[in-house]
């Protein structure tokens, strides 16, 4: 009976030993998934966010504006919308007949006009249920095992070393004297003098009469006025961009994989679902609940110490 139990445990200790020794290398369906779940939490990718500017700006893109009042139609932000006039200098043509002796021809005549433009002006904020879904900037990731043994953030007191103590510049620039000033304010004044033999020249301006005057001036101030309504509205503009929630994701299956043992390096092709999506996800991303994506060609390696991990971009 001894004899028996004696042996069995002799087999087991051979046969754990032996496994031991003989460490699977195979990825498998399972342990790729379990990877790229472990990489989406660590990275903080596992919940996506989308850019929103909030405050008062311009916005001249309908469809940017439409998806604005939707997100309205939600309750997640407050909008509205204001039109305002712009007046621009456009480069124009016209035809014109033009006379050279007894010869008459037509040509392209190109002029500059003032012409009247609508512009938007949309006024965006948060409410309540949308501020529950926003954050002030993005997650950074969570540093890996290698990162913390490397201790990347470590930082050595150089006050204690004798060689950040010497100054960097050996010789220090010599600053300016008042003589130094002197001397380069007269010789500017000399180049200003020496402008003024120039002959001025004298361009004669063509007379208006009164009428011509009253209608350009009205035409001026009508413009001027156009472009202040435009110019106020944008010395009100303030915006500020924001994070807000899209959608929550999760990896469901890992699929197709290729394993190269020469490399031990392997691929495979992971099917990510939309398990949450907000208003925010719906209306700036197209992203529902339910909704899968095929993210392909998904790299990992095979380290004897670490076992298979996925693996990192070349830099």
């Amino acid at each position: 009976m001894k004899k028996n139990i004696i042996l069995s445990l002799v087999c087991t200790f051979i046969l754990v030993f032996a496994t031991s020794c003989c460490k699977d290398d195979t990825l498998t369906a399972r342990k790729a998934k379990k990877l790229a779940q472990k990489e989406l939490a660590r990275t903080h990718s596992d919940t996506y966010y989308y850019p929103l500017t909030v405050g008062y700006y311009e916005c001249n893109d309908n469809d940017t504006r439409y998806k604005l009042r939707q997100l309205a139609a939600n309750e997640v932000i407050t909008y509205s919308c204001e039109r305002v006039k712009q007046t621009i200098q456009v480069r124009k043509s016209r035809r014109v007949l033009r006379s050279y002796y007894y010869y008459s021809y037509y040509d392209t005549e190109y002029y500059y006009d003032y012409d009247t433009i609508d512009t938007y002006f949309v006024t965006v904020d948060l409410t309540e249920k949308g501020k529950k879904l926003a954050i002030d900037s993005l997650p950074e990731p969570d540093k890996t095992k290698d990162e913390l043994e490397l201790r990347l953030d470590f930082k050595p007191d150089l006050s204690k070393y004798p060689e950040f103590n010497v100054d960097s510049i050996e010789f220090p620039v010599m600053k300016k004297t008042d003589n130094t000033r002197q001397e380069e304010t007269e010789a500017v004044v000399d180049v200003e003098a020496v402008n003024e033999d120039y002959d001025e020249i004298v361009v004669d301006e063509p007379e208006y009469s009164k009428a011509e005057e009253s209608y350009c001036d009205t035409i001026v101030m009508n413009n001027r006025a156009k472009r202040n309504e435009y110019e106020q509205a944008k010395a009100r503009e303030h915006k500020e961009v924001i994070f807000v929630k899209a959608a929550t994701i999760k990896i469901v299956k890992a699929r197709n994989i290729l394993s190269n043992p020469n490399t031990k390096t392997a691929k495979a092709e992971i099917i990510v679902e939309c398990k949450e999506s907000t208003p925010f996800g719906r209306i700036l991303g197209g992203v529902y609940e339910g909704k899968r994506v095929k993210i392909n060609e998904t790299s990992y390696i095979y380290y004897e110490d670490k076992g298979w991990t996925l693996k990192e971009d070349d830099d």
